[in-house]
């Protein structure tokens, strides 16, 4: 059973990251896409020499499609960091700077981001393979994009409130679950699914906010690592509300549309509605952030990635309003106190290509 006794959202544990730990990651991930860059470099300035030499030799050497990317990497980097001042032969002896990151991810606060990309590994590979180097590059540059996008506090609230509807979402289906395991025992599902197909949908529209919520845990997914612990405990809600929709809530659900029970119209549209989340990917939506399209204001997802889904202005927000229902019946009757982060697509450098 997923519980926290201390999960209560604006308490001063939710705030207790301090400002030096935010500096010592936001350092960590600049040396890293200055380090990167300075691999990009010596790699971009061997292939022209080695298109020098084989010019002479063999003039139909075919270029791989990550010299290709390199190169094109580089081009867009040129200008940008010669403006900026940044000289190649300036930079810190490689070993010494490789040796520096290393260290740096023994960090408390970039613990979990090792963790979670196994940087430390990719670091020491990324000298000898042009691929492992570009990789770290666009993370780095995707990571501090959404670091940037938000104060530190900003990022503490959102993730504080998050992790509460994640929380209640996971005890709710829980619960939901066990019941429906009960009356599948005792054989009587079909009473229950006749008497309580209402909740049954319910349910569903639980399931559905705890999938927009893993959605933001993925794009702003380095606000979360950021709070050291706090991406496992997402995670752990996350696997609970998984588990328990497969292991009958949605059996239950399926079933409530296979009726003729009068909420069957609502269960079918909501069905159809998960599985368009389910295919959803973050790359996805990018192009909605872009454009600079409304977003809820609790998920900070466009509110147009929804199908069917309304939305409702509350205290002057927007907000999807199943997520807002959720929030104000199981965390809070009062709207939630966040600041309006302005969210705007990565470019096509900035995508992290490490592993979700």
């Amino acid at each position: 059973m997923i519980s926290d006794q201390n999960s209560s959202f604006g308490t001063d544990e939710n705030h207790s990251i301090k400002s030096g730990s935010d500096n010592i990651l936001v350092d960590f991930y600049h040396k890293l896409r200055e380090e990167s860059m300075a691999m990009i470099f010596q790699y971009n300035k061997d292939i022209k020499e080695a298109q020098k030499n084989s010019a002479h030799s063999d003039g139909n050497k075919k270029e791989t499609a990550i010299e290709r990317e390199i190169q094109e990497i580089w081009e867009k980097l040129r200008d940008s960091l010669l403006a900026e001042g940044f000289r190649i032969e300036e930079q810190p002896s490689r070993d010494e700077s490789i040796s520096g990151l290393l260290n740096s991810t023994k960090e408390e606060h970039i613990k979990d981001f090792e963790q979670h990309y196994h940087l430390a590994d990719k670091i020491a590979l990324a000298q000898h393979d042009m691929s492992l180097a570009v990789e770290l590059y666009k993370h780095s540059v995707s990571t501090l994009h959404t670091l940037g996008l938000a104060s530190k506090e900003e990022q503490c609230d959102y993730v504080a409130a998050w992790y509460s509807m994640f929380l209640s979402c996971a005890q709710e289906l829980q619960h939901g679950a066990v019941l429906w395991q009960e009356s599948c025992h005792a054989k009587v599902h079909d009473l229950v699914i006749s008497e309580g197909a209402n909740w049954f949908v319910a349910l569903g529209e639980i399931y559905r906010v705890a999938r927009l919520l893993h959605l933001s845990l993925q794009y702003f997914k380095p606000w979360v690592l950021a709070d050291p612990g706090m991406f496992s405990k997402m995670l752990a809600c996350w696997d609970s509300c998984i588990n328990a929709w497969t292991s009958g809530l949605e059996t239950a659900l399926k079933t409530v549309v296979d009726s003729n029970h009068l909420a069957a119209p609502a269960g079918k549209a909501l069905l159809e509605s998960i599985i368009s989340i389910n295919e959803l990917e973050v790359a996805n939506f990018q192009h909605c952030l872009a454009n600079n399209e409304l977003t809820c204001r609790l998920t900070l997802l466009p509110t147009g990635l929804l199908q069917g889904g309304k939305v409702v202005v509350w205290n002057g927000n927007h907000y999807f309003v199943k997520v807002a229902n959720f929030w104000a019946n199981r965390v809070s009757s009062d709207p939630p106190r966040l600041s309006l982060v302005h969210i705007s697509s990565m470019d096509s450098t900035s995508n992290s290509c490490l592993p979700c």
